[in-house]
């Protein structure tokens, strides 16, 4: 007897076939040679394990920290959770990148070699809006179908190693669809948030979930595998594409997993993915190291900055962010990969639990554009380019840049001046003498300038130098040189 998953899905295949809407197998053949003809030939991997990284299942000992030599190159970007969105907003914020997730495979081929392209309708009308108003997608590809499924049931999980060859058809087949105009997109993104187990999360999730808690890597070789399957063919058909993997989730770090997090339960292995990943030989088949990383904010902090670089289970490498950063150079380095990294979901969170949130108050409101001031800057300054999650509002834990009548917040303005300021500017050094202030200074065209933010528990007391012309606050508006100290908000200092 059919189980009733199957009797739905060959009825849906009945009413596809009808409405005229199939596509079937044999129209997919050149794109599974296209694959086929690409893929190397399967191989059994040696890369030895860096002893002096990750010796144990059980113990990882810090690895050399990673220099980093500024390049910018990082820029800066937003997610829409909808492409119903006011895009010459997202322009006037001076964003250069719009992610979406995404286009579902299990969606468009809901049975082996049948296509409804239908399902992305919607999709390509808001993806031809994005190219007009002169915006780079990057767009993510999930949802493994039922027929290839490695985990029956779970859609947000691995592909079955046969079925490789169909994904990378189904990738190849889109790649041809929109690299060109009036779409223009060669962005892709390969699941969101791998680094989760299925047992963790809802079978449909939009994030996880390769995660495979009887790995000692947690999944990641299975995840490199794939894209040694699917990357190669893309890049045939669209020499200028660009893959990134899933964006990490990064739950904790490993070597000092604080509280909470689910290295603290026990398990050190969903850091371990990426690690599988490179080990596998992943990286040659990436274009980017991605993550994500989210603060939140508590009614009583000084500096929302804090809040990121505190974070329990990130804290003693750096910060949710920066942290994660360092992390992840880490591991490239132990592999000798160098990749540019994405931040592609960041913002600053407002908690249902917490005070101050439900509804709206104006410390959030305030807190929130701070934190987007010092999140452009810095990222710019440490070479990471960064996704605000979301554009739309109010946004997931009211993180939206938008608020529920998708007008824009403060941090709008604050992300706006942040980019304007920093727009073509140098890095000359980070500014660390100052207890309790992190800044950077940079040179323009206009001259050098100063992003001062305080990042203690306590507001900072401090001497403004000499030389200085103009202060100015997250908003571009003057500031007076009596009101700086105690630092208790970002600023520009303009020297003369």
């Amino acid at each position: 007897m059919m189980k009733p998953r199957f009797v739905l899905i060959w009825l849906l295949a009945a009413v596809l076939f009808a409405s005229g809407c199939t596509v079937i197998a044999p129209a997919m053949e050149p794109y599974l040679a296209t694959a086929q003809a690409i893929l190397p030939s399967p191989q059994v991997f040696t890369t030895p394990l860096p002893q002096d990284i990750l010796p144990t299942i059980t113990t990882i000992p810090d690895p050399e920290p990673v220099k980093i030599t500024f390049d910018g190159t990082a820029e800066f970007g937003v997610e829409v959770n909808t492409f119903d969105v006011d895009f010459a907003k997202i322009q006037g914020l001076g964003a250069k990148w719009v992610r979406y997730n995404g286009i579902v495979w299990s969606d468009v081929e809901p049975l082996e070699g049948v296509f409804d392209w239908s399902k992305v309708a919607k999709f390509e009308e808001g993806a031809k809006k994005a190219q007009e108003a002169g915006l780079n997608l990057i767009v993510i590809v999930r949802g493994t179908p039922v027929w290839a499924q490695k985990i029956y049931g779970y859609y947000c999980g691995q592909i079955l190693p046969e079925k490789q060859v169909n994904f990378a058809g189904f990738m190849v087949q889109l790649v041809n669809r929109y690299s060109q105009a009036p779409f223009n997109i060669h962005s892709w993104e390969i699941w969101n948030e791998p680094d989760v187990a299925p047992e963790l999360i809802p079978p449909v999730s939009p994030f996880g979930c390769w995660g495979d808690q009887m790995d000692p890597f947690y999944g990641g070789g299975a995840y490199a595998e794939m894209l040694r399957a699917v990357v190669p063919p893309m890049r045939a058909v669209d020499p200028a594409v660009e893959i990134l993997p899933g964006g990490l989730l990064l739950d904790c770090d490993p070597a000092n997993p604080g509280q909470p997090g689910r290295c603290a339960q026990g398990s050190e292995l969903p850091p371990r993915f990426i690690q599988g990943v490179l080990q596998a030989g992943g990286g040659e088949f990436m274009d980017f190291v991605n993550y994500h990383g989210y603060p939140s904010f508590n009614s009583n902090m000084y500096s929302p900055a804090n809040s990121e670089i505190n974070f329990p289970t990130w804290q003693a490498r750096g910060g949710v962010v920066e942290g994660k950063a360092n992390f992840l150079r880490e591991m490239m380095a132990a592999y000798n990969v160098k990749l540019p990294l994405f931040l592609t979901e960041t913002s600053f969170l407002c908690r249902e639990s917490t005070p101050g949130c439900y509804p709206i108050g104006d410390d959030f409101l305030q807190k929130q554009a701070e934190y987007g001031s010092w999140l452009v800057v810095r990222n710019y300054s440490e070479n990471i380019s960064t996704i605000w999650y979301p554009f739309n509002g109010p946004g997931w834990r009211n993180g939206g840049i938008l608020d529920n009548e998708q007008n824009p917040r403060p941090v709008y303005y604050a992300i706006q001046t942040a980019l304007r300021k920093i727009s073509g500017s140098i890095l000359i050094r980070k500014i660390d003498e100052y207890s309790g202030i992190i800044g950077y200074e940079f040179q323009s065209q206009q001259g050098r300038f100063y992003f001062l933010a305080p990042v203690s528990d306590i507001p900072p007391t401090w001497a403004l130098p000499d030389g200085v012309s103009t202060i100015s606050d997250i908003f571009g508006q003057p500031v007076s040189p009596d009101t700086i100290s105690p630092l208790i908000s970002p600023i520009f200092v303009d020297l003369k």
